[in-house]
């Protein structure tokens, strides 16, 4: 339902669209994917149906991209997340020492550019994973200066976004 979701979204915003619109009959459903109730409409039948909206947004990090951060790995590759032993991190992931992200933490990254588990690094945000329905964003970091595909990112993340729907700015 997500990845449909997503693609509903990035359809609509390559065509200008500024809202999304969904009729039915669910409850709690669409909220979970950034969707909030708008209206009651009639349906094709003559019943009430329920109408959620979600805003089609372009966000600017001009601001982050590009820029030099610090931190700390808290997560490093191979490791287990803490609530969910069953994934593994494919990547370095951790956070920016003293910069506060969406949820009131330190703002979280994946680290690139190491193929072994590392304890801090220095690097580049080369990208932003915007997630839709959550209020936290994931930086993407180089430390070796190489800049992965749109696609490479995409896959590496994917252990963890692929609960999320969200959207890379490279």
């Amino acid at each position: 339902m997500g990845r449909l979701l997503e693609y509903a979204y990035a359809l609509a915003k390559s065509q200008g669209h500024p809202y999304i619109y969904i009729s039915t009959g669910e409850i709690g459903l669409y909220e979970k994917y950034e969707y909030n109730f708008w209206r009651m409409m009639k349906g094709k039948n003559g019943s009430d149906c329920r109408v959620y909206r979600c805003e089609v947004v372009t966000k600017d990090y001009s601001n982050i991209i590009g820029t030099e951060v610090r931190g700390t790995i808290d997560r490093p590759l191979g490791s287990s997340h803490p609530r969910h032993p069953q994934m593994i991190y494919p990547i370095n992931y951790g956070y920016v020492d003293g910069v506060m992200g969406g949820d009131g933490a330190e703002q979280d990254v994946y680290v690139f550019g190491a193929h072994e588990p590392i304890k801090t690094f220095t690097g580049k945000v080369i990208a932003v994973y915007h997630r839709l329905n959550d209020c936290e964003d994931k930086w993407i970091v180089s430390i070796n200066g190489a800049a992965p595909s749109r696609e490479d990112i995409l896959q590496t993340i994917e252990f963890q976004e692929q609960y999320f729907t969200g959207e890379l700015y490279l």
